[in-house]
């Protein structure tokens, strides 16, 4: 639980500073109560997905599986650069709040 509490808050964190970077201020305020229920949402289902192929295949794909559910997120927004920029730095976030979780502990 707390690898995955890290790696939302990574997530977060990346996911709004690069938001807040390539936008105006006034689209990251109206994108970020979206991007509050979004976000953990998201890290869940990857989070699920990672645990699912690790318990059935044991496999450790967590790279793998972390940028398929950023490309499968971002899909809707390609014409966007700010999106998909965020989304797959968000992503980044996320994967490194697991590895130095795990790193930690």
């Amino acid at each position: 639980m707390k690898k995955f509490l890290i790696g939302v808050l990574f997530s977060f964190v990346m996911f709004a500073l690069s938001l807040s970077l390539f936008s105006g201020f006034s689209f990251f305020i109206a994108i970020f109560p979206i991007a509050v229920l979004a976000v953990p949402f998201i890290c869940a289902v990857t989070e699920a997905l990672i645990s699912f192929i690790d318990e059935k295949w044991g496999f450790k794909w967590d790279g793998a599986v972390v940028l398929g559910i950023a490309t499968i997120t971002s899909l809707p927004f390609y014409p966007s650069c700010v999106f998909v920029a965020s989304i797959y730095i968000g992503a980044l976030g996320y994967y490194v709040g697991r590895r130095l979780c795990a790193r930690l502990h």
